[in-house]
């Protein structure tokens, strides 16, 4: 979080937020930002959520992966830990439990109208802005 923190105050100019002298809602006040508009906090961390579930099904899936050597199981980028152990079945739930979640927001997004989904005003509009209205179950 120390890393990523200062890259999301950056502001249009390529100044920190944090030099400035006042905080204002959602704009910056002071004279080395002349009022410019700040990042929106709300998509840039759902933003790193999708990033971050992106890197935890690579390692589930990693974790999920086994070769058969002499008889042995053994995950294939871990050869030194049995198969089908304590590692094995946390990468395996952990599969299960995002598509889990992501199904769930699928069929709250499933319910609502084509213009209720779209608004601005839509918990999940980030899920469905970038896909075409007539496809975007499919691009889900």
């Amino acid at each position: 979080i120390h890393l990523i923190l200062p890259r999301l105050c950056i502001n249009s100019q390529g100044n920190g937020a944090l030099c400035c002298c006042c905080l204002k809602r959602k704009k910056i006040c002071c004279c080395c930002c002349k009022s410019r508009q700040v990042p929106y906090f709300g998509s840039a961390f759902f933003r790193i959520v999708l990033i971050t579930i992106g890197v935890m099904l690579v390692v589930c899936f990693k974790y999920v992966t086994f070769v058969e050597i002499e008889g042995q199981r053994l995950l294939f980028y871990s050869p030194e830990i049995e198969a089908f152990g304590g590692w094995w079945f946390a990468g395996f739930f952990g599969i299960i439990l995002i598509l889990v979640a992501f199904g769930i927001i699928f069929m709250h997004i499933a319910k609502q109208t084509s213009e209720a989904r779209y608004s601005t005003t839509s918990v999940y509009r980030k899920f469905v802005r970038s896909f075409k209205k007539k496809y975007w179950y499919w691009e889900f």
